[in-house]
């Protein structure tokens, strides 16, 4: 009963996920793909490099801004590890199938099907991932930044159902156990960092 409320959606989860699905265009697919592709996890280091350099540039134009930053970084960090153990964990657990294990007529490529194991459709790793770096570079970024980064969400997200790999429910409650974990992990290093407090 409760996995039919909150997860099949009285079959809007299904219905919706056709919607998206089975959108048959070269440029939406090649977009979606890139949209899957920018979501790995294992891009983390790459975008931490990047972040480490945006970061250098602000806190030289503001030095006010190096605490923040500091907490931005321990809470980025310590999400990603946490989301690694917890994601997995809940894979183990769930066992759900992806759509193409139970849905008739799903549309995927052969590539896509090849690389993603098949019952392992929640937690979405994508989802969870962009959800986590978007929340923990939150407080750092300006309307512009914020703003790129709930469209980053969202096409990646709509990316995994498109190319018919996770449920909308996947995603949905991927994200949404992804942000509050985000907000537990700041909250506890705010207040450790508060209490030992941080260089100048």
């Amino acid at each position: 009963m409760l996995k039919h409320i909150l997860y099949d959606w009285n079959g809007w989860n299904g219905r919706i996920f056709y919607a998206i699905n089975s959108i048959h265009s070269p440029i939406f697919q090649k977009l979606m793909l890139l949209g899957s592709f920018v979501g790995m996890f294992k891009l983390f280091p790459v975008y931490l490099v990047f972040i480490a350099a945006c970061s250098y540039i602000d806190i030289r134009q503001n030095p006010g801004q190096k605490k923040l930053w500091l907490e931005t970084f321990a809470v980025l960090v310590f999400s990603y590890l946490a989301s690694i153990v917890w994601v997995h964990l809940c894979k183990d657990y769930f066992h759900l199938p992806r759509p193409y294990m139970v849905l008739p007529e799903v549309n995927i490529l052969d590539s896509v099907r090849s690389a993603e194991q098949p019952f392992v459709s929640f937690p979405s790793g994508h989802t969870v991932f962009v959800v986590l770096m978007a929340a923990a570079l939150w407080p750092v970024l300006n309307c512009f930044g914020k703003a790129l980064n709930i469209i980053y969400v969202i096409w990646v997200g709509v990316s995994r159902i498109a190319l018919g790999v996770h449920f909308p429910a996947d995603v949905l409650w991927s994200g949404v156990i992804s942000l509050l974990a985000v907000m537990i992990i700041r909250a506890v290093l705010h207040k450790i960092l508060r209490r030992y407090g941080t260089p100048a």
